[in-house]
């Protein structure tokens, strides 16, 4: 496939979710609403990022504002599916550190015309480690089908996808892509090809999302 067009591909199939998410929306569970949110936001956000490559070229601004709306996003997620009942300040703590880390690294000590990577590798890392604590959860609270389960299907796919993103990150931050142009590239095709997937789990995780005044677990 011409990887110009499996590009597009990768980057657009999160619309599948969103259209998904369109019809889903109404009946769904309150506690899934931060989620719906976050599939929106990053449609729209793709489709802004090929209007500002095109006429500003340069996307950096807009998904660098994006990241820092995601990680909030997720984790008031983490806080609807009741992750910190134990510790009802650590939500706080985290939503603090996120502004707090953002502002410095797009304001303070770089710019936010650069790709803030040290924000983008530490909210990552926070979000793999807290979907591994949900997933633990539902493995030892709930009794049903966890493939059924919209969080637990929901969680894989941010360990996958938050994980290698944290690889990438790191290989930008110390300069590794920049003096070889083929390992670049196939970094960025792997991440393609994650990133499809990663969507395409979210659209059939909408599937099982429960109805309204229901738990985690799908009726």
């Amino acid at each position: 496939m011409n990887q110009t067009l499996f590009y597009y591909i990768s980057n657009y199939s999160i619309g599948i979710a969103a259209i998904v998410a369109i019809f889903k929306f109404k009946k769904a569970a309150s506690s899934f609403l931060p989620f719906f949110i976050f599939i929106w936001l990053g449609f729209a956000n793709e489709v802004l990022s090929y209007f500002t490559a095109h006429y500003l070229r340069n996307t950096n601004v807009n998904n660098n504002i994006y990241v820092l709306l995601e990680s909030l996003l997720l984790l008031w997620q983490f806080t609807c599916w009741r992750l910190f009942d134990s510790n009802r300040l650590l939500p706080k703590i985290l939503a603090a550190a996120f502004v707090l880390f953002w502002i410095a690294e797009c304001f303070i000590f770089a710019d936010i015309l650069y790709v803030a990577g040290y924000f983008r590798v530490f909210y990552s890392f926070v979000i793999v480690l807290l979907s591994i604590s949900m997933m633990n959860q539902l493995i030892t609270s709930e009794r049903g089908n966890l493939l059924k389960n919209a969080a637990f299907i929901i969680c894989i796919a941010f360990v996958i996808f938050f994980t290698y993103k944290i690889l990438i990150e790191i290989f930008y931050i110390y300069g590794l892509f920049t003096s070889n142009r083929e390992f670049r590239l196939r970094v960025f095709n792997i991440m393609r090809y994650i990133n499809l997937f990663c969507n395409l789990v979210y659209a059939a995780a909408l599937l099982w999302v429960p109805k309204k005044s229901s738990s985690l677990m799908p009726s």
